[in-house]
């Protein structure tokens, strides 16, 4: 008996969840920004503004890696063959 394995590697989902990742990461880290250090203006935060520009980055950063590696092994397919000698009579 013999098994030959082929593996297969696509790129798109680890493209598609790269880019929901850093979508999300953006949006969260503006929200927790505006809500922290009021990066519009409107009122007194607790830090400094530029601090909110980094925490926008560094969230959609970190979630875009997140969404990379999880979207890595999506895009991995393996396929099995096992080859089963007849039987000679």
């Amino acid at each position: 008996m013999s098994v030959i394995q082929l593996n297969e590697t696509k790129g798109s989902m680890r493209a598609l969840w790269s880019s929901v990742g850093t979508g999300a990461g953006l949006v969260g880290g503006g929200l927790l920004a505006e809500g922290v250090y009021h990066v519009s203006g409107e009122g007194q935060g607790l830090w400094a503004e530029p601090a909110g520009a980094g925490l926008i980055l560094g969230l959609a950063g970190a979630r875009g890696a997140v969404g990379y590696f999880g979207g890595r092994s999506s895009d991995r397919v393996e396929t099995y063959i096992t080859i089963i000698p007849e039987a000679s009579p």
